[in-house]
């Protein structure tokens, strides 16, 4: 008992760190690359900002109307498709702006190391349950996976990736996959909510008083430190 409640804390306490890790590498990221937009836009001048963002922003509408099978239908999807343009027109901006430093390559280098960093761990916490379908396949890829033992593994999880889970099956959802794959999306997110209320009761309270209101994320009102 006493081993498990130690590697809980020691658990703990590396996923505090990491999340600190990330927080400043990835603001450490949007420094460099708000740096090199201003370098582009400065070069560019007024009129040639324009143009560029236009050309860059109809790019990133072509890319998503490319990426995605369906057109948008819902809110969470125009989200998507905007995140996807302002994406294009600030990396368009960038590759300008990164022609103006005196060493491009090594700056080109040392925004690939943070690039790398975040990459991999999003992709860490995202094969964890690869928004519900990869859960069923843990055990067994040739059935379901068990109510309890979804319960167990999310138990296990940190609640920093219980919360992005939510965020991103939401719009996979609105994707609509199939019958199949939206009701093991379904379950997940009853699964997350029982898992996220047994974690931090007054944050989950808090946070279902204000969707009642308006939807809204949970991230602002829930925590571990609860």
């Amino acid at each position: 008992m006493a081993v498990s409640r130690r590697l809980w804390f020691v658990s703990r306490r590396v996923s505090r760190l990491l999340t600190l890790v990330d927080t400043v590498v990835a603001y450490g990221l949007i420094v460099m690359v708000g740096v090199l937009t201003a370098l582009g836009m400065l070069w560019l001048g007024v009129v040639g900002t324009v143009l560029a963002a236009a050309g860059s922003a109809g790019l990133g509408f072509l890319l998503a109307q490319a990426w995605y099978a369906e057109p948008a239908r819902s809110s969470a999807d125009v989200q998507r498709d905007c995140g996807l343009i302002c994406a294009t027109t600030v990396g368009v901006m960038s590759l300008v702006g990164l022609t103006q430093v005196q060493h491009p390559w090594a700056a080109l280098g040392l925004m690939t190391l943070p690039a790398g960093w975040l990459l991999l761990r999003w992709r860490m916490s995202g094969r964890v349950l690869m928004l519900g379908t990869a859960a069923s396949r843990t055990s067994c890829p040739d059935r379901p996976v068990r109510p309890q033992e979804l319960a167990d593994l999310l138990r296990r999880l940190p609640i920093d990736v219980l919360l992005a889970e939510w965020q991103r099956s939401r719009p996979a959802m609105a994707r609509h996959p199939g019958l199949g794959e939206e009701a093991a999306l379904v379950g997940l997110r009853a699964a997350l909510l029982d898992e996220l209320e047994a974690r931090d009761p007054e944050g989950f309270a808090a946070w279902q008083r204000a969707a009642e209101r308006r939807p809204c994320s949970p991230l602002p009102f829930l925590s571990d430190t609860a």
